[in-house]
């Protein structure tokens, strides 16, 4: 090995690989370690990868269940181990030991050979966490602080980016500066491994060409993404109720505008309610006056009235009786007439005659009965009886005519007398009702003429023509008022445009400065990037190794070109000053500030003044920014003053003109009522006059129909009297008759049987029978005299006492009618002054009582809308006032119900726009718009005014906090865009870093390796990012990221921008993490020629099945060399490579082996129980593991070397022993085995 390699010389494992021993094993050339099956060879091979950098976890892969790797290897804090290696002449020690827990291992440097004193004094072994740097120290060399895997790893392969370990790598890496061997670590153990799958080899080319340990991932921001989506979502719906939100807001000064209209109009109606309750009560008053005036008329009336009724009655009393009195008497006299009085007393005149008649006749009876007589006597005697016998019977009947007649007269009188009375009272009443209607005709003349002069000239209320003049006054002051705060109103919102034109100049102004501010931090961070480059750079190798490299690189590769990491530069001092073969004139370009240090460190500087300067220009801005928002806010609220003192003078005013027309409504009103009250009352007049004349003549039909209906029913009544009177008398006729009849038949019986009798005694049957037929009837006719004697002799007395009054009654009842007609008349007159003075005050009372209704049903409709604005507060103002005339309920009622129906509108308006704009706040929860929702809806909650309480938080958001949303958006729009834009762009440059690797290994494998029957092996390797699910949304987001981000303004990114981040968003897994597996992404193919065919292998199936194990193991040995190559390139660095068994290799394809690996500067240690002499020795050094893990060195004796050491030592107190143990081999050579270990 040269001097200025770099190379492992041996591996010192102290109290670790054996209990309290110090066991040495040489690793300055080919390695063997024989030993029977599970003596520890492997254990010992594990430890080799540790030199560079590999984990020791993945170290014991396949041992779990088993102990740690410090339960393992470091057990004590007394357990090392180390490994001695030489940088370029210089020795140095890279040493592990546990930390102070015992569970992970630590890592140290120490600048100086390994010696046995460093760590052990005297019989006891220095403790690694308490005394070894101090040790150390003592004993002249220098030992670092322990560092982590991750920084011991940084260091030893120099690839290192924290500034405090640079200096370390240039003094312990196993590189030289400028070189590094990045993640040789992986292509060791994969080596060691073996076992290796195509997988593994993907990692391993991951791990050469990426820094992301094959991963790279967005973890979390899909989080951010959909919050981000979620929030522009939510702040695009929300901002885009912008039109409706300046609707709700013109809609809130209309509900403003109609609330105070509303409030007036209930001050109105209370100074309207105060007015007409007094009216009422002054009203009730009269009304009451009048009341107790007619009930007193009445009550005058009535007792006049009922004075002269009183009188009039007795009059009737005494009229009745006079009529009575002369009704009986000419009753009387028709009886008399009726009954033939005057006939009957001229029958008892002629009584005398008659008897003396009868008496001749009996004479010549009793002549011509002679002897006969008994006979004729006996017969006598039984008609005497028979007779006797019926004429008591007649004599009851005819007693039975007499009540009739009374009562019949009775009748009659009562009836003529109450016919008499009705038609009498019937001319009265029509004298009466005549009497009153010439006199309302007259009235109703002289009215019709009045009403006529008020048709022609109708005229308003004086009243109201005041009211109106005033009122013209009051709008034209109005309109001068709408003028003057139109022009502020005006004013007032250019004040607003420009402040808030202002405003957003100072956002975007803003934006600018965060724009600069960014991208100057950037550009620091840039500048210190180059100030500071980490070695592997392409400036860190240029400023080591070539100190005028501003005067010509410098002044051609970029910035970007300059930190890279991958560019493996090295001096080639043959190429002179040309451009791969172009020589330029370079003194002609300037050398650009990064090419300089000076410059560098200026620029940075220049920039942190820049930034300072750029910082308090945004907080100055910021502060203008406040300022600018404050001043929208206060323009806000003078231009929603001037609009609202606008909108109450235009209210007024329109108020105003309201009330104007109202009242000119009412003077056209007033004059029309006037004419039309006047034409309704000339009709109702003439239409009274009309009814006046058809009620008289109605009238005196209806008297003279009246009079002939009561004569009829006179006539009617008497008849009927007279019909029961005759139905009542032929009754007792017809029993009279019948009596007469059976008393003639028992007559004619006894004549008969007295006629035969006598015939049969010789007499003259019919001249007795004319004889006794006449004396009967003289009898008959003396016997009626006789009787009616009594009734004669009273009629007799009755026309001679009572008869002559008959003219003194009639003259009495005349003079009595006369009377009774005088105090009707008198009453009558009575009753229709009393009617009259009642009219009047009816009139009068029902005036006032239309005009109390009127006023109470006012008043219950003013309270009805006074109810109905329970929730408006009344204008104070307006209800101190007097009413003003214009202000009628009709008027108010207009003016109500029109501002009603605008604050109804206005209110359905706001309520429905709240809820839409409410619920554009509120869609995506947990998105900026509604958390401001949230935080003004616990203030809000006790509110429920339909709406109305989120007017100002609503106008709060759209004016000035969705400026706040909006920056939060842009600002983390751009954390996402230009995530994904790295994202992208990392996967895009590993596509690219992987083609380049795919052409730097074919360069580095080496072609010339030729095994038995396994040639050209070849390796090629491309990548799938392009077959990436979503490498086209990753693509399109990035490219619409640059567009939006190019364009530098304050907007907010495009939709496609958005469509692009959603599409994105799409893709993230189920752990919320967009990830690309950079080993999967990798395709790996493996040419070679197997027994002169050409073979591709894609996988390690297909790798088993072209040759034997061991000639499989031998083309991924030919792969990792080409790795190692790639990586080491020309740097003198020897690497150690761990081998666990080569059995399956013959001895040619051994011998090839050995030959590659010398070719490529690789030491091999291998192990394996049974290797064949031949082949051990190709190996420099050769050991064994004996019982106990004791390490012992073979030597065999045909190539014994006389300068050989023995591989271990036993170490008594100070002294050494050492033994050698031989033995034969199949080839007659012997082998030497000289054990000896140091025990401490």
């Amino acid at each position: 090995m040269r001097d200025d390699d770099f190379h492992l010389e041996r591996i010192i494992l102290i109290d670790s690989y054996r209990e309290g021993d110090i066991v040495e094993v040489r690793l300055d050339g080919h390695v063997n370690i024989n030993g029977f099956n599970a003596a520890g060879k492997t254990t010992l091979l594990r430890t080799i990868p540790l030199f560079y950098g590999e984990a020791a976890a993945r170290m014991l892969k396949g041992e779990q269940g088993k102990k740690a790797f410090t339960d393992h290897y470091l057990p004590r804090t007394t357990s090392y181990i180390v490994f001695e290696y030489v940088r370029r002449g210089q020795p140095c020690m890279a040493v592990l030991h546990s930390n102070t827990s015992g569970e992970s291992v630590q890592y140290r440097f120490i600048d100086t050979r390994y010696r046995k004193d460093l760590f052990v004094v005297g019989q006891a072994i220095v403790e690694s966490n308490t005394q070894l740097l101090r040790h150390v120290e003592k004993q002249g060399a220098q030992c670092t602080r322990a560092f982590s895997r991750a920084e011991y790893r940084s260091i030893i392969q120099n690839d290192v980016d924290k500034r405090e370990l640079r200096s370390l790598a240039s003094r312990f890496a196993f590189v030289g500066a400028g070189s590094r061997l990045s993640h040789i670590d992986r292509i060791v153990t994969g080596m060691f491994v073996r076992a290796t799958t195509f997988r593994d080899l993907r990692q391993i080319i991951v791990a050469s060409i990426d820094q992301n340990e094959g991963q790279l991932e967005i973890r979390a921001q899909r989080d951010q993404m959909d919050v981000w989506i979620r929030d522009h979502d939510a702040y695009v719906e929300v901002m885009r109720e912008s039109n409706r939100v300046e609707g709700l807001l013109e809609a809130n000064k209309r509900r403003q505008a109609a609330l105070a209209s509303l409030s007036l109009v209930k001050g109105q109606l209370l100074a309207l309610q105060r007015m007409r309750s007094a009216q009422l009560e002054v009203v009730t008053g009269e009304l009451k006056a009048l009341e107790d005036r007619a009930t007193t008329a009445r009550a005058d009336t009535l007792q006049a009235v009922a004075e002269a009724n009183g009188r009039l009655k007795a009059k009737e009393g005494e009229l009745e009786h006079a009529r009575a009195q002369l009704d009986r008497l000419e009753a009387q006299a028709k009886r008399y007439r009726d009954e033939g009085f005057e006939e009957r007393a001229q029958a008892q005149d002629d009584l005398a005659s008659i008897q003396a008649e009868l008496e001749v006749q009996e004479k010549s009876h009793t002549t011509l009965l002679g002897s006969q007589r008994s006979v004729s006597e006996e017969y006598e005697r039984l008609e005497l009886v028979a007779k006797q016998q019926a004429g008591t019977t007649l004599a009851e009947l005819e007693k039975n005519k007499a009540p009739i007649y009374d009562e019949m007269d009775r009748l009659k009188t009562e009836c003529e007398e109450h016919y008499q009375r009705l038609e009498q009272a019937l001319r009265e009443k029509h004298e009466r009702e005549l009497r009153e209607a010439n006199d309302n005709g007259r009235a109703i003349a002289e009215r019709i003429g009045w009403l006529n002069g008020r048709i022609k000239d109708a005229q308003a209320s004086p009243e109201l023509v005041v009211q109106k003049e005033a009122k013209d006054e009051e709008c034209e002051a109005a309109r001068v008022e709408v003028d003057r705060a139109r022009i502020q109103r005006d004013d007032a919102q250019r004040t607003k445009l420009a402040v808030k034109t202002a405003f957003e100049e100072a956002d975007r102004q803003l934006g600018r400065i965060q724009t600069r501010l960014q991208d100057q931090q950037v550009a620091l961070q840039a500048a210190m990037q180059v100030g500071d480059a980490a070695p592997g750079t392409l400036v860190h190798f240029l400023r080591n190794h070539l100190p005028d490299w501003r005067e010509n690189i410098g002044k051609l590769a970029s910035r970007e070109l300059l930190l890279r990491n991958d560019l493996a530069p090295e001096l080639d001092h043959e190429a002179g000053q040309s451009l791969y073969g172009v020589r330029l004139r370079l003194d002609r370009v300037e050398a650009p500030w990064h090419a300089h240090e000076e410059a560098i460190e200026s620029r940075i500087a220049q920039l942190k003044d820049e930034i300072d300067a750029e910082q308090k220009r945004h907080a100055l801005q910021d502060a203008a920014l406040k300022e600018a928002t404050a001043s929208v806010e206060r323009a806000a609220k003078a231009e929603d003053d001037a609009s609202r003192a606008y909108q109450v003078a235009d209210e007024r005013s329109r108020r105003l003109a309201g009330e104007q027309q109202s009242l000119k409504r009412q003077l056209d009103d007033s004059r029309a009522r006037a004419k039309k009250q006047a034409q309704e009352d000339l009709r109702e007049v003439t239409g009274q006059k009309q009814a006046l004349d058809a009620e008289i003549k109605q009238l005196n039909a209806a008297l003279a129909g009246t009079l002939g209906d009561n004569a009829s029913a006179r006539q009617q009544a008497l008849s009927a009297l007279e019909t029961t009177k005759t139905n009542k008398l032929a009754a007792i006729a017809s029993s009279i008759q019948q009596v007469r009849g059976a008393l003639q038949r028992e007559l004619g019986r006894l004549q008969e049987e007295r006629h035969r009798s006598l015939s049969a005694k010789g007499i003259d049957s019919q001249t007795l029978a004319r004889l006794e037929e006449a004396i009967t009837s003289l009898k008959g006719r003396i016997e009626r005299i006789r009787r009616d004697a009594p009734a004669v002799a009273q009629y007799r007395v009755w026309l001679q006492s009572q008869w002559p009054l008959r003219a003194q009654y009639g003259a009495q009842v005349q003079a009595i009618e006369r009377d009774v007609r005088q105090l009707k008349d008198d009453v009558s007159r009575m009753q229709t002054d009393g009617e009259k003075i009642l009219a009047a005050l009816a009139k009068e009372i029902d005036a006032l009582e239309k005009r109390e209704h009127g006023i109470a049903a006012e008043l219950s409709a003013v309270k009805a809308r006074l109810e109905k604005l329970a929730f408006v507060r009344e204008d104070a103002d307006a209800a101190e006032r007097e009413p003003d005339g214009a202000h009628t309920l009709t008027h108010l009622d207009h003016v109500k119900r029109e501002n009603e129906n605008v604050l109804l509108e206005a209110d359905r308006r706001i309520e429905d726009d709240v809820a839409v704009i409410l619920r554009a706040f509120t869609k995506h929860r947990g998105s900026a718009p509604d958390r401001f929702y949230e935080s003004c809806r616990s203030d809000l909650a006790a509110a429920n005014q339909r709406g109305r309480e989120w007017i100002p938080a609503i106008e709060e958001w759209f004016v000035s906090r969705h400026l706040e949303a909006r920056r939060v958006l842009r600002d983390g729009a751009s954390l996402l865009g230009q995530t994904v834009d790295e994202f992208y762009g990392a996967l895009k440059a590993f596509k690219n870093r992987a083609q380049s690797f795919s052409r730097e290994l074919q360069t580095c494998i080496d072609s010339s390796a030729d095994f038995d029957k396994i040639s050209n092996v070849q390796a090629r390797i491309q990548t799938t990012v392009d077959a990436l699910d979503y490498w086209g949304s990753i693509a399109g987001l990035s490219e619409e990221f640059r567009l939006w981000f190019e364009r530098q303004d304050d907007d907010l990114p495009h939709q496609e921008f958005c469509q692009a981040l959603r599409r994105v968003a799409q893709c993230f897994d189920r752990d919320r993490t967009l990830s690309a597996d950079l080993v999967d992404l990798i395709q790996l193919e493996i040419d070679l020629v197997e027994n002169g065919r050409h073979v591709t292998v894609r996988d390690e199936r297909a790798l088993e099945h072209v040759s034997s194990n061991g000639l499989s193991y031998l083309i991924l040995i030919v792969l990792f060399l080409g790795f190692l190559q790639r990586i080491r390139k020309d740097s003198p660095v020897q690497v150690l490579c761990a081998v666990d068994e080569l059995k399956n290799l013959d001895l040619a394809n051994t011998e090839r082996l050995f030959g590659l690996l010398d070719r490529h500067r690789v030491t091999l240690i291998s192990a394996f129980p049974d290797a064949d002499p031949e082949v051990l020795r190709l190996f420099s050094h050769r050991y064994t593991i004996l019982p106990e893990r004791r390490v012992a060195k073979v030597v065999l004796d045909a190539v014994l070397d006389d300068g050989d050491e023995p591989a271990s030592k036993q170490i008594t107190g100070h002294n050494e022993k050492t033994a050698e143990v031989r033995a034969s081999e199949p080839s007659n050579a012997s082998t030497a085995l000289s054990e000896g270990s140091d025990h401490v």
